[in-house]
């Protein structure tokens, strides 16, 4: 393989949502100049793979072990309370699952979909708190799904529905994306008990000709947040928050973890 394709695969394979089933992978050039990437499972002999196309696959079927280890499964009582279960009773609760399907009519072509999955991934909730109910949207004249939203309960879930018919039901594609982005700002900003500077970001600040309270603000009230898995030197994850002023947009870098926030840098977007 190319040294292009080796690197995108290291690069996946030693992402923190790999950890599961992969403790690190490296790159090894060849003898005869070709690359070829190492790979050390958590479970298994290590693996050496010198086509992409099998390494890719060789991830993939690292990942659904895992999977099959780690995900949780639950059915949902009676009275309405998760109970966790193994994932034999969990495929034959589906029926029981069929009846907290909820459809709600939001335009007359677009219809919303909510349900009790009860499947909580591994790769997905490592660090978050588990989100057991889904709503995903259809246009009935196309047969088209989009959306597929998790959340922590029927009301959060509901909640969502609500503003996405608030919004004019956003069409599939990028207009669902910015709607999400939006909904995500509004409704999943943490409460940061802190917000923290490094020592060199009023020196940048200045540089860059930005003050401290726009960076404040930029935090505490965003029109954006993106969110990556990679971590800080303190083990949360980098955000990135962002806020337009006077046509430009600010761009805060900041780890956040647990309930703090600690700023990094901060630059103008082009």
């Amino acid at each position: 393989m190319t040294l292009q394709e080796a690197q995108q695969l290291a690069v996946m394979a030693n992402q923190p949502t790999s950890k599961l089933f992969i403790e690190w992978s490296t790159i090894r050039q060849e003898p005869n100049g070709d690359y070829s990437v190492v790979i050390e499972p958590v479970q298994g002999e290590q693996q050496s793979f010198s086509d992409a196309r099998e390494a890719h696959w060789a991830m993939v079927r690292l990942m659904a072990e895992a999977s099959k280890t780690n995900d949780r499964y639950f059915t949902l009582s009676e009275d309405g309370v998760p109970k966790e279960c193994d994932l034999e009773t969990w495929e034959k609760d589906w029926s029981n699952r069929e009846k907290t399907r909820v459809k709600i009519t939001c335009s007359r072509e677009i219809e919303a979909d909510i349900s009790f999955f009860g499947h909580a991934w591994s790769i997905i909730h490592m660090d978050e708190d588990l989100k057991l109910w889904s709503a995903s949207f259809c246009i009935t004249t196309k047969n088209e799904h989009y959306g597929g939203i998790a959340f922590s309960s029927f009301e959060q879930a509901k909640t969502f529905v609500d503003r996405y018919i608030s919004k004019g039901c956003p069409a599939s594609g990028l207009p669902f994306l910015q709607f999400l982005a939006e909904y995500d700002v509004e409704h999943n900003m943490p409460p940061f008990d802190a917000i923290e500077f490094a020592d060199h970001l009023p020196r940048r600040g200045w540089q860059r000709k930005y003050s401290e309270a726009q960076a404040q603000k930029c935090i505490e009230n965003p029109d954006r947040i993106i969110k990556s898995s990679d971590k800080g030197n303190r083990g949360g994850f980098i955000w990135k928050f962002q806020k337009s002023y006077g046509g430009k947009t600010l761009q805060i870098v900041a780890e956040v973890y647990k309930n703090r926030c600690y700023a990094i840098t901060g630059y103008w977007l082009q």
